[in-house]
């Protein structure tokens, strides 16, 4: 356990100075008591990786599926296969973050182009005193 919370505040050690090291840093922090990971089962850094895999898998999936993989039998599952399902999930969040950023380059090109064609248009539309003579049947 002794090993597992020097880990533990290892990794909270380099969260910090991270968060030093600029402006607008922010991480999360893992729990350093270890009666609290001894709840969870967790009592190894190996215990700790598969811990933080189920969770990845947990969030995950519902950020991408819209709910929980209750279906799943996570805690069943080895490292290996936990692994592979969060690669999946990894692969397919990197995926749809690649479309969303074509998407949205797309819709700036083409914001770009109604904004240029409408200073087209309103440069060569007639002044309001044009229009008037217009009207009033008189040429431009």
């Amino acid at each position: 356990m002794q090993e597992l919370m020097n880990h533990i505040q290892y990794l909270n050690v380099k969260a910090r100075y991270w968060m030093n090291e600029g402006e607008n840093r922010w991480s999360s922090m893992y729990i350093e008591d270890p009666e609290w990971w001894a709840e969870q089962n967790v009592f190894t850094i190996d215990d700790f990786e598969v811990d933080g895999l189920r969770d990845f898998i947990w969030e995950v999936y519902k950020s991408q599926n819209g709910f929980r993989p209750r279906h799943m039998d996570l805690w069943n599952m080895g490292r290996e296969e936990l692994q592979s399902i969060a690669d999946d999930l990894a692969q397919i969040h990197e995926e749809e973050e690649e479309y969303e950023s074509e998407y949205n380059a797309w819709l700036d090109a083409q914001d770009a182009l109604y904004h240029e064609e409408l200073m087209q248009e309103e440069e060569f539309a007639p002044t309001k005193y044009e229009q008037m003579a217009l009207d009033a049947g008189y040429a431009a």
